[in-house]
């Protein structure tokens, strides 16, 4: 009898558990008893936000397009002007050339030249804006503008033509701009220390065609060079390039490059 009793009491006390369990199993929203049908369910239950506040803010983008153009530039005088020229001057993971000056270029030795243009750019960053900061603050305003005057120097030599003086503090070189009604670029950069001269002069012809020249005194090289744009993102670019030194820095080899540019 005892027996019989503490079995019933065992069943009352459990069941209620079990049935609570059973409910509870698959109420909650998202879970299912069969997961079987889950894969046939269709959800169609979309959490809609607010759409977020448009952000008003007076901040200066960190890269301009004076920024750029100037960074674009001094990447060209230092690796190639074209997409071609910049990748045949770059070695491979693996390569070493040696050439008959007994100049060898390797890895390391590029990984050295990719890092101080780094380096330049960070410091031409922080210098541009402080620039800009400073423009704008009346204390300093007068600080920048003796800064300006110390590190740039126009000259209108005639009517359409005006001479650019300009030093940067950031990469360490001089440069000389004529300024001419064409749009093109002339000019004469004197590298840091006097390691370089370099003469270009060039710039857009027509609608589809640009033609630049560049002289580089110290290791030589003579360069022309054609761009032909053919479709607004492919363009055809020719580079002749002569050597009259067997010193510097720079590929010691006269080419004749041909190249595809893809920008889209």
């Amino acid at each position: 009898m005892v027996g019989f009793f503490l079995a019933m009491m065992l069943v009352l006390l459990t069941s209620p558990h079990k049935a609570r369990a059973e409910k509870a199993f698959g109420d909650h929203p998202g879970y299912v008893n069969d997961v079987q049908k889950e894969k046939h369910t269709i959800d169609t239950e979309v959490v809609l936000i607010d759409e977020p506040a448009e952000l008003n803010s007076d901040a200066r983008p960190l890269f301009d397009d004076k920024l750029t153009k100037e960074f674009k530039q001094q990447f060209e005088f230092r690796f190639g002007k074209t997409e071609i020229e910049q990748t045949l001057n770059s070695p491979g993971r693996f390569d070493e050339y040696y050439y008959y000056t007994g100049q060898t270029v390797g890895l390391q030795e590029h990984q050295a030249e990719q890092r101080r243009f780094g380096e330049y750019m960070g410091r031409r960053l922080i210098e541009h804006h402080a620039d800009q900061w400073a423009k704008s603050n009346p204390d300093l305003k007068q600080v920048y503008e003796l800064k300006d005057t110390m590190t740039n120097l126009n000259v209108e030599v005639k009517q359409g033509y005006k001479m650019d003086v300009r030093y940067s503090l950031s990469g360490g070189h001089l440069d000389f701009i004529l300024k001419n009604p064409y749009d093109w670029d002339s000019r004469i950069r004197i590298e840091g220390g006097g390691s370089e001269t370099i003469i270009q002069v060039g710039g857009q012809v027509n609608r589809l065609w640009g033609v630049y020249n560049l002289v580089r005194f110290n290791d030589g090289i003579v360069q022309v060079i054609g761009v032909r744009r053919l479709t607004s993102a492919l363009s055809l670019s020719l580079t002749g390039s002569l050597d009259s030194k067997e010193e510097g820095q720079l590929v010691k080899q006269d080419l004749f490059l041909v190249g595809f540019t893809y920008a889209n």
